[in-house]
């Protein structure tokens, strides 16, 4: 979990951010959703 978090700490964005605080409160599910959700946006833009 703390590479994860890592890695997408890196994109320095605050929904990112909420992630690497909280990340103790989310399962593994919600991080996958919220890293599958970042790495659509990122590609749409």
């Amino acid at each position: 979990r703390m590479i994860f978090v890592g890695i997408v700490f890196q994109f320095g964005n605050l929904k990112i951010y909420y992630l690497g605080t909280d990340s103790e409160n989310l399962s593994h599910d919600q991080c996958f959703n919220a890293s599958f959700s970042l790495v659509s946006f990122l590609m749409a833009n």
